[in-house]
């Protein structure tokens, strides 16, 4: 399976890069007690034997989804790492951040029936759980010692660095994204290269200004938390935004983000604009019966949805299983936050109680799992979570 996959993601990044495998020769090889998960040396890459080595024919979807995800992981690191390399441990992200959203992109297109893309928004709605804490760090965190460097190797770099790029990249568009990224490593190759080489080239290739974006989220730490308010009469759209803080905890400092945001407006359209400071105004075309805030499901954010209960049964039959999870997410957020009353919530998970799709049913269980924790207090009140779970999940286990 190993070496099938890694002729099938080599020919998927050779046309993703525009540029043939740089290196003589490349080799797979499973190394007992290796301590990390993989290690993209030039032309040889190193594996812990259970991130290589699998029975095809007896391998769960999991783990066939891990094998593959680190050999095109490491393998993308062929060109974003070794033949174009970050200048400094800063921008580690560069490097890492780089090969999990293009691991997603491969995965996806190689295995569509893996999920890999609505896993991916799952497991970036995982991290903006632990950067909303005061204890999260900046994505372009210097580095001074040996220490610092290993430190960097955490969600912050792999997870928040790649929705970064899948928000950029959704905000300036594939096609363009792409161009500048071939660009980017034809300028740089056999070289070293910094964060802002790579924005200079998005904002050549889109004609935005990535370099004003961009940094407002690696070099800041934070979620922003959107609200939407349609003000019909003046026909105007009022976005708001502020940092993400669980209750409890000490107030976010005012927003530094500068937020690409589209807005979807009920099945009436979608307005997309800039989002800089705590407020912002665009013009509303139509009144609409619902806002959805995340059109495309590629903002690095969460919001407050202007009905939950309405939204859900929408996100059932237009928003695709990245919608169902972003609503998921901000539901919960907006409750953790105290944004939102907890029957937000039970709205949100109560439309999602026929859901199939895999990657969804996983978040509908983290979120279960997060809020009996939150929720549950005594044996009565875990309980009654206890029948609500139940209720919840009882299409999928009969299904299953």
């Amino acid at each position: 399976f190993a070496l099938a996959e890694g002729a099938r993601a080599l020919g998927a990044l050779e046309r993703y890069f525009a540029l043939p495998y740089p290196w003589e020769k490349l080799d797979l090889v499973a190394v007992p007690e290796f301590a990390s998960g993989a290690m993209e040396n030039v032309g040889l890459v190193t594996f812990r034997e259970e991130r290589l080595l699998l029975d095809e024919a007896r391998a769960s979807q999991a783990e066939l989804r891990a094998v593959s995800g680190v050999i095109i992981h490491e393998l993308s690191h062929q060109w974003f790492g070794d033949l174009v390399t970050m200048q400094w441990w800063d921008d580690l992200w560069l490097n890492e951040g780089f090969a999990d959203w293009v691991t997603t992109k491969v995965q996806q297109e190689l295995h569509p029936e893996l999920g890999a893309d609505a896993r991916a928004r799952a497991e970036a709605y995982r991290t903006m759980e632990n950067d909303a804490l005061p204890s999260t760090r900046v994505v372009r965190q210097p580095v001074a010692t040996t220490g610092q460097a290993i430190e960097a190797f955490d969600a912050i770099t792999y997870q928040k660095g790649s929705a970064v790029l899948g928000m950029l990249e959704g905000y300036l568009g594939a096609e363009p994204f792409q161009r500048a990224v071939r660009e980017y490593l034809k300028a740089h190759a056999y070289g070293n290269a910094r964060a802002e080489d790579l924005f200079a080239a998005l904002g050549r290739a889109s004609g935005r200004d990535v370099a004003a974006i961009a940094p407002t989220f690696l070099e800041h730490p934070g979620v922003p938390f959107v609200e939407v308010e349609p003000r019909c009469e003046a026909k105007e759209l009022v976005v708001r935004q502020r940092g993400y803080r669980p209750l409890g905890l000490p107030a976010a400092p005012p927003p530094p983000w500068r937020l690409p945001l589209c807005v979807e407006l009920g099945g009436a359209g979608r307005t997309c604009l800039e989002v800089a400071g705590s407020e912002v105004r665009a013009p509303l075309p139509a009144c609409p019966p619902w806002t959805y805030a995340n059109a495309g499901n590629r903002g690095y954010h969460v919001f407050s949805p202007t009905d939950g209960a309405v939204l859900a049964r929408e996100a059932l039959a237009t928003l695709g299983p990245l919608g169902r999870i972003a609503l998921l997410a901000s539901a919960w957020a907006g409750v953790r936050s105290g944004a939102r009353e907890p029957a937000a919530l039970v709205d949100v998970l109560r439309a999602l109680d026929g859901e199939q799709d895999p990657a969804v049913l996983e978040h509908v269980l983290y979120t279960l799992r997060r809020a009996r924790r939150t929720f549950v207090t005594d044996a009565a009140s875990g309980a009654r979570f206890r029948a609500f779970a139940a209720a919840r999940l009882a299409a999928a286990r009969a299904r299953y």
